[in-house]
C-alpha cells in the first residue's frame, strides 16, 4: 500500500525530496514513515492541503499504533505541530549537514540499512561539534564501503539532542564498520562535545573494560528500509 498509493502521491507534493517505511529491526511491529522537505514552508504545505490526513486515513486499516518522523532539511526554528489524539505524534528535526548522495530508489524491495546514532551534546559544544562532523565525521564515512549517505540531524523538542544518520546497502555493511573500530574512532573525534551525562557513562565503560568509548554507551538504532523513494 505504501509503495503502490502513499509514495506516488507524495511525488506529486512540491518540495518532497523523499518518502520511504522504514521498519524497527529490534521491534517487529513498529515502521515509521520518513519524509525529507527542502523547506518548512513546503512541509506546513502538505499538511494544510489535506492530503496528510487523506494518507493517513488510507493506512488506518494497517495500523496499531504508529508515528512519523519529520526530517526538515533547513535552519529554520521549532514549527508548531501539534498532533490530535487520533494522529500520530510527527517529530521534527533539521540539518544543514549532509553528504552529496540521495536515498535513491528503493520501490523495487533491495533492502537498504538506516543507522541512527543518538548523542546529547553539551549546549557550549553544538558549534564545535557541527564543524567536526562536517570536516572530519563526513568525509570519513563517504569512503567507508556501503555507506550511502550521512547527515547529522537536530532535534527541536529535545534540548541539545542529535542523531548521525547513515544508510547503508545492507546490515552486513553497518557491522563491518562498527567491527572495523572506524566507528569508536569517529565517536572520539567528538566525545569532547558530548554533554556530561554520556562522559560519565563512557567513564564508567572505561573503567570495567579499559576502553576508552564502546559503543554499548551510546545508544545505535538500526532500521531496515521497507520502500522508500528519492524525488526530483
Amino acid at each position: 500500500h505504501y509503495n503502490g498509493k502513499i509514495i506516488p502521491r507524495l511525488n506529486e507534493m512540491p518540495g518532497c525530496m523523499f518518502a520511504g517505511l522504514i521498519h524497527d529491526e529490534s521491534q517487529d511491529e513498529e515502521a515509521i514513515s520518513v519524509t525529507i522537505w527542502d523547506s518548512k514552508i513546503h512541509a506546513e504545505a502538505y499538511e494544510r492541503s489535506g492530503l496528510y490526513k487523506e494518507l493517513l486515513g488510507s493506512m488506518k486499516p494497517y495500523l496499531a499504533d504508529s508515528s512519523e518522523w519529520k526530517i526538515r532539511l533547513s535552519r529554520e526554528d521549532k514549527p508548531d505541530y501539534l498532533p490530535t489524539p487520533d494522529e500520530p505524534v510527527i517529530t521534527a528535526y533539521k540539518t544543514d549537514l549532509a553528504s552529496e548522495a540521495d536515498f535513491g530508489d528503493k520501490s523495487g524491495g533491495s533492502m537498504l540499512n538506516l543507522r541512527i546514532v543518538s548523542l546529547k551534546v553539551h549546549p557550549s559544544k553544538i558549534d564545535e561539534l557541527k564543524k567536526t562532523y562536517s570536516d572530519e565525521v563526513i568525509p570519513v564515512l563517504q569512503d567507508v564501503k556501503g555507506c550511502k549517505y550521512v547527515f547529522l540531524t537536530e532535534g527541536l523538542e529535545a534540548e541539545n539532542q542529535f542523531f548521525s544518520v547513515t544508510l547503508w546497502e545492507s546490515k552486513q555493511d553497518a557491522d563491518n564498520y562498527e567491527k572495523s573500530g572506524l566507528y569508536n574512532e569517529l565517536l572520539r573525534r567528538i566525545e569532547h562535545t558530548f554533554a556530561d551525562i554520556y562522559l560519565w557513562k563512557m567513564g564508567l565503560g572505561k573503567e570495567k573494560e579499559g576502553e576508552s568509548i564502546s559503543h554499548n554507551e551510546i545508544p545505535v538504532d538500526h532500521y531496515g528500509i521497507v520502500t522508500g523513494k528519492s524525488f526530483g
